[in-house]
């Protein structure tokens, strides 16, 4: 798990072009722009996964793949690819962070291979703490069999903290996080959550209206709990009481957090929650089980990530 101390300090932003980057780019200049003193330094990166190969070989029919491998003709059409496609718009999304106010470090890397291992190794190897992607929309299934760069990173054991950028409209003047949803259930992982909220809750105390602290009994593991000898209802007041004062001690007004705790399956909870509180944020913490396993059984924050598209979704490690 990334420490406390090292939490929204240096940012890793995958880019491609596309609409959806173009919102997360936005949304991590909005971050950094407010936490001057905290974050570090910004760091672009496109993984090329193989297309642009295949597109120009197909333009090449005559040329054999043999050929291709034993000469230089690959080595020039990934840089005329890099030059031609991609540099321009990285160029771009600098551009834009550096107009919205950023004045962090930025820079940018260019890899080759599988987008969500590539990002990954990148993340751990350079000591990133925090990955801001945007979403694609697929449904479970298309994400199962082809592949989804965010569910298949937040599946990655130890990955850094990642934050999942809504299909919502982002302005470059306004972090769009004034309703903030914490879901938590007393494990490592909900702490970690609470961990990185409490972190961004004390750089946009300004902007924040309304804090939920959301506790969800699932009746599937009541008799379960009271058969350790646990109260659930006791332990879920307790949970919530002790981060509303976290909360709070970090500069939100106390009337502006509210603490619910509700009984059913948590997913549908949270869900339900997220819509009727019209949340902007919500800080989960990951569960570690496979992409596999997630589409045979359910995972909280998998299920939670594919039907909900209208809010930012964290999820922490």
């Amino acid at each position: 798990m990334v420490q406390e101390s090292n939490r929204l300090t240096q940012f890793l932003l995958p880019v491609d072009g596309s609409p959806h980057s173009e919102k997360a780019v936005t949304f991590a200049g909005c971050i950094a722009r407010v936490m001057k003193g905290r974050t570090k330094r910004l760091t672009l990166i496109h993984v090329l996964a193989g297309t642009y190969l295949k597109e120009h070989l197909e333009k090449r029919a005559d040329v054999r793949a043999r050929e291709v491998i034993e000469s230089d003709i690959m080595r020039q059409l990934r840089e005329e690819h890099i030059e031609k496609e991609v540099r321009p718009f990285i160029e771009r999304e600098i551009k834009h962070l550096r107009d919205m106010g950023v004045d962090q470090e930025i820079d940018y890397v260019i890899e080759d291979g599988r987008p969500a291992e590539k990002i990954m190794e990148v993340a751990q190897g350079r000591g990133y703490s925090t990955v801001i992607i945007g979403r694609r929309g697929l449904s479970a299934m298309k994400e199962f069999i082809v592949g989804s760069v965010t569910i298949s990173l937040i599946n990655q054991p130890g990955h850094p903290t990642v934050y999942i950028v809504s299909e919502a409209p982002i302005s470059d003047d306004v972090c769009p996080i004034p309703r903030v949803l914490i879901p938590l259930d007393g494990s490592d992982h909900g702490q970690a959550a609470l961990e990185e909220a409490l972190i961004f809750l004390k750089y946009f105390t300004d902007e924040i209206l309304e804090v939920d602290l959301l506790r969800v009994i699932d009746p599937a593991r009541y008799e379960e709990r009271r058969s350790q000898g646990i109260v659930p209802e006791e332990e879920g007041r307790a949970i919530l009481d002790e981060a509303k004062g976290m909360v709070v001690a970090q500069g939100v007004p106390e009337e502006r957090v509210d603490t619910l705790m509700l009984y059913g399956k948590p997913a549908d909870r949270i869900l339900d929650m997220a819509q009727s509180r019209n949340s902007n944020i919500i800080f989960m913490g990951k569960r570690g089980r496979s992409p596999l396993k997630d589409l045979i059984i359910g995972s909280t924050v998998t299920e939670v990530i594919h039907r909900l598209t209208s809010a930012i979704i964290v999820v922490a490690s």
